[in-house]
């Protein structure tokens, strides 16, 4: 198995979220980035700022994404593949 591959095993842990990769020359996966979805269920996105930093939720690195659409209901942490 590729070392790309193993973004699903971190995806499959979080439940929730996607895993992108880039096909390279050869028909290989190569992992470009992975992101988590964490539903906010009327919690504050400052409030889950707290929280993911006292669960470790994201790694140094780590984006996050926080979309309003009327209302705060979801926030993407997005983590970059490792560099090799």
């Amino acid at each position: 198995m590729s070392a790309d591959i193993t973004a699903l095993d971190e995806l499959d842990a979080h439940h929730t979220g996607e895993a992108e990769f880039l096909i390279d020359a050869n028909g290989n996966p190569l992992h470009v980035e992975t992101v988590f979805a964490y539903r906010l269920d009327g919690e504050d996105p400052r409030d889950f700022f707290a929280r993911a930093k006292a669960e470790g939720l994201w790694q140094p690195g780590d984006r996050v994404r926080v979309p309003r659409h009327g209302h705060y209901d979801l926030v993407r942490i997005v983590r970059p593949a490792k560099k090799t």
